[in-house]
């Protein structure tokens, strides 16, 4: 027996005549029990199969919806907020509503807004939709289309 034939006939012997990539190709049915057996072998050991990816992109794109549409939501809810809190401040801090002070007024009625209508829970503060902080409460300002009621002094 010369060379080529003993490898041959040791591939054949271990079942590996068809190639590799033939082992990990979709069958509705595994055409024979190693198909079966290598590929549940390669998913226990973290292997996803290609026909599994893409199932899995379809729902990683459907959560991802659902989520931007949840924190749509919050946002909508927190701006509800912040303009009730901006309709209580006094005239003053309404005319100039992006001063340090206004925004500093803002953040402690908006806190007192939120605290007094649900039970004076400070936790509520910490989680969403109503978890804000200075730079979200200004955003939501400029969202909610408030603006400088001061006239701008003209030169002359």
């Amino acid at each position: 027996m010369n060379d080529d034939q003993g490898a041959r006939g040791a591939a054949g012997d271990a079942g590996m005549s068809k190639p590799l990539n033939d082992l990990f190709r979709w069958y509705a049915i595994p055409p024979s029990l190693l198909h079966w057996a290598v590929q549940e072998a390669a998913k226990q050991e973290g292997w996803t199969p290609p026909w599994d990816r893409e199932e899995q992109q379809s729902k990683k794109k459907t959560a991802g919806k659902k989520s931007g549409l949840v924190r749509a939501g919050h946002a909508a809810i927190r701006r509800h907020f912040v303009r009730v809190a901006f309709d209580r401040l006094p005239l003053i801090n309404r005319i100039e509503p992006f001063s340090a002070h206004s925004i500093r007024a803002l953040e402690a009625a908006y806190r007192s807004l939120v605290t007094d209508e649900n039970g004076g829970d400070p936790g509520l503060l910490k989680s969403a939709p109503f978890k804000a902080g200075r730079e979200t409460l200004i955003k939501d300002l400029k969202l909610l289309d408030i603006h400088n009621r001061r006239p701008k002094q003209r030169s002359g």
